[in-house]
């Protein structure tokens, strides 16, 4: 008996293939994920600190949107968002950096890596998660 797929399920079917199947300059990845070259990587986010738990809640205004429980007092969220990416992509913190945004909500990510990080749990939970927003 086959069970019939929900639509949330169906969208991320289709995301997962989108990025296992990224090349290069492929017109498909996520409007979120910049490749600058194949060694490195920009992330798009948009992040809201002082959630009740950590997750990948989907996209906003072209980015990825990811809410925090740490605050946005002395740099706690900023470092909380690097951890908690990196461990997601199963890279190290020291892989990525804020390259825009330190003080704002909307930042940019560079991710400096010689393997192509799992993009397919950004993917995956930003589909889960999508209807929270």
């Amino acid at each position: 008996m086959q069970t019939k797929k929900t639509d949330t399920e169906n969208k991320l079917e289709k995301n997962q293939q989108i990025i296992k199947n990224n090349k290069p300059g492929d017109k498909q990845q996520p409007e979120w994920l910049k490749e600058n070259n194949e060694n490195s990587f920009d992330i798009l986010v948009w992040v809201q600190p002082n959630a009740k738990k950590n997750a990948v809640v989907g996209c906003y205004e072209g980015r990825l949107k990811i809410r925090l429980t740490a605050q946005a007092v002395d740099n706690k969220a900023n470092k909380a968002l690097l951890v908690y990416l990196a461990k997601l992509l199963k890279l190290k913190a020291q892989q990525l950096e804020i390259q825009s945004g330190e003080t704002a909500r909307q930042k940019r990510i560079r991710i400096e890596a010689k393997l192509a990080p799992l993009w397919e749990n950004l993917v995956s939970l930003h589909m889960i998660n999508e209807k929270e927003i």
